[in-house]
């Protein structure tokens, strides 16, 4: 395992190093460039894969971006083999978390997130905790509106709202681990 430590110019970041930092372990560097920013005395690393982004923090999940079109199913079924599950939203924090892990993948929409509907909405990992029932959806197209009787899955599109669509489209993903 590698260590590294970011020293932090005071100009910038004079706050964060009084809150006493400490230095961070990351694996073998060598696909992965590092970048720090503060978020509410909290850290946040980019790490650039080949094929995917992963961005962390001190919120609960830490979010991967997968540049290949699946259906939901499949990035459900992707997202168990190697993670987690498709992304679970529970607060405005963690959807901007969200956000920043697309912008920084240079893609900004349309993806899927892990929650459908059967009869009630719920996230695909069946979580059932505080936050559960936290809902970004795009008010003023009516959504959900479960148009042509087919959409049960969720797209999380431009400026973070979210969409029902059908399920079977095929849309790059985003999952989570933590």
């Amino acid at each position: 395992m590698v260590k590294a430590r970011f020293e932090l110019t005071k100009n910038k970041f004079q706050d964060e190093v009084k809150s006493g930092l400490q230095p961070l372990s990351f694996g073998s560097p060598s696909k992965t460039i590092l970048e720090l920013y503060p978020v509410d005395y909290k850290v946040i690393v980019y790490l650039y894969l080949s094929d995917s982004l992963i961005l962390s923090s001190g919120l609960t999940h830490q979010y991967r971006f997968f540049s290949q079109p699946l259906t939901w199913t499949a990035a459900q079924a992707y997202c168990r083999q190697t993670h987690a599950d498709l992304a679970t939203v529970e607060n405005s924090e963690e959807l901007g978390l969200l956000m920043d892990t697309l912008q920084s993948a240079g893609y900004g929409s349309d993806v899927w997130i892990g929650l459908y509907s059967e009869i009630d909405w719920k996230w695909s990992d069946a979580y059932t905790g505080t936050g559960a029932d936290y809902r970004h959806w795009r008010s003023d197209y009516n959504e959900p509106d479960f148009h042509y009787s087919i959409e049960f899955c969720v797209m999380f599109a431009y400026y973070a709202d979210w969409y029902d669509v059908s399920c079977s489209d095929n849309r790059q993903f985003v999952c989570y681990k933590g």
